[in-house]
């Protein structure tokens, strides 16, 4: 999960390894929800979610997901993404996603979790200017 905020600094990168996530679909909805959390938590008002997992966009935006294999974090994801004023889940290529791709490469089942807050790692440096941006 990569953080940006609306002017395009990045607020939080990390990765965190799911022990019991099933498949990659599973993992890309275990990081929607830890982003929707996040955001919730701290009290933001919208999110914009991008994600390079076409078929957890595609479940999402058709809410057909009761016999879904991950149907769990894409109903919990919907609980705090009610509490937004903005919310959406949208699909991007792999190439625009590439500083979330890096990060989620960082956690693994012996470091479990990459964290990285209001500080740009090395491995991003070449890639968050071009994906961090404003839009405004």
């Amino acid at each position: 999960m990569v953080v940006c905020d609306h002017t395009g600094k990045l607020i939080r990168a990390q990765a965190r390894w799911y022990e019991y996530a099933s498949s990659a679909r599973m993992m890309e909805a275990m990081a929607i929800l830890d982003a929707v959390n996040l955001a919730s938590d701290m009290g933001w008002r919208g999110i914009l979610v991008e994600s390079d997992a076409l078929e957890v966009v595609n479940l999402w935006k058709s809410q057909d997901f009761a016999k879904a294999d991950i149907v769990r974090p894409l109903q919990e994801i919907k609980e705090p993404g009610g509490n937004f004023i903005s919310f959406s889940i949208s699909f991007v290529r792999r190439e625009t996603n590439m500083a979330a791709h890096l990060t989620a490469k960082h956690a693994s089942e012996v470091r479990r979790r990459c964290l990285c807050i209001n500080i740009v790692p090395q491995f991003l440096r070449d890639v968050i200017g071009r994906e961090c941006i404003t839009t405004e």
